[in-house]
C-alpha cells in the first residue's frame, strides 16, 4: 500500500510565503506587529481534504475570497484579540464555517493559533444535510459561527492525526490518503452535527481508525 500522505511543515520568515503556500485559497497575508520571524505552519493534504494549523509568532491579518465548492472549518486558540471578519465571539466551543465565494477579514494575534480544514463544499453539505437537516439543508451564504462543546476533542484529534502523519514519514508506515480523507471527514460531520445526533467518534476510536489503514 502507497504511503501518500503529504506534510509539510515550514517556518515563516514573510506573511506573503505563509499566503502563497495555501495556494487552494485566494488569500493575503500581513504583518502587524515585529517580528524577523512570521511563524510556523502545518499543511497535512489528504485525497480531497487539507488540515491547516498556523502558529503566530508575529500579528498578521489574513484577506481573501474562497473559492467555488471551497469550503471551511476552523478555529483558534482563546485570545480575546482574534477577530474572524464580523464574528468577534470569543469562546473555546466556537467553530466558524467559511462557505465558497466569501470574503473574509481575519486577525490572527501574536501568540495564537489557528487551525483550518479545507473541504469540499457538495461533499460536505451531502452528508451533513442527511445528519441535521434543520442546520445544514440550506447551505450557509456567509461566515457563521458553529457552537460544538467538543473542540478541545477535536484539536486533540487533529494534533493525533499532525502526529500520526509524521510517524508515518519517519517510520515508512503505510497510509493510505484516500481512507484517512474517508475517516476524517466522517468525524468532522460527526463534530458539526452532534447536538442533533447526540454521538460522535472517540478519540480512542479516531486512534483505531488510524490503525486499520495502516
Amino acid at each position: 500500500m502507497k504511503n501518500d500522505l503529504n506534510l509539510k511543515s515550514t517556518l515563516i520568515e514573510d506573511a506573503s510565503i505563509q499566503a502563497s503556500i495555501q495556494h487552494w485559497v485566494k488569500m493575503e497575508c500581513n504583518q502587524l506587529s515585529a517580528g524577523e520571524i512570521v511563524g510556523t505552519i502545518d499543511i497535512l493534504e489528504l485525497d480531497t481534504l487539507k488540515i491547516v494549523r498556523e502558529s503566530q509568532l508575529v500579528t498578521i491579518q489574513k484577506t481573501g475570497i474562497t473559492d467555488s465548492n471551497f469550503c471551511a472549518l476552523s478555529y483558534c486558540t482563546l485570545d480575546p484579540n482574534f477577530r474572524f471578519s464580523e464574528q468577534t465571539k470569543n469562546v473555546a466551543d466556537t467553530l466558524f464555517f467559511l462557505p465558497e465565494f466569501t470574503e473574509y477579514d481575519i486577525l490572527v494575534p501574536a501568540g495564537a493559533q489557528t487551525t483550518y480544514m479545507a473541504l469540499n463544499q457538495k461533499a460536505f453539505f451531502d452528508s451533513a444535510r442527511i445528519l441535521d437537516p434543520k442546520q445544514w439543508e440550506h447551505p450557509p451564504q456567509k461566515l457563521i459561527a458553529v457552537n460544538n462543546e467538543h473542540q478541545s476533542i477535536l484539536k486533540k484529534t487533529l494534533d493525533m492525526w499532525f502526529n500520526v502523519a509524521e510517524t508515518s514519514n519517519i517510520m515508512d508506515i503505510q497510509l493510505e490518503s484516500f481512507f484517512l480523507n474517508r475517516s476524517l471527514l466522517e468525524y468532522l460531520l460527526h463534530i458539526v452535527t452532534f447536538n442533533n445526533i447526540g454521538s460522535y467518534p472517540s478519540y480512542s476510536e479516531c486512534v483505531s481508525s488510524f490503525q486499520t489503514y495502516q
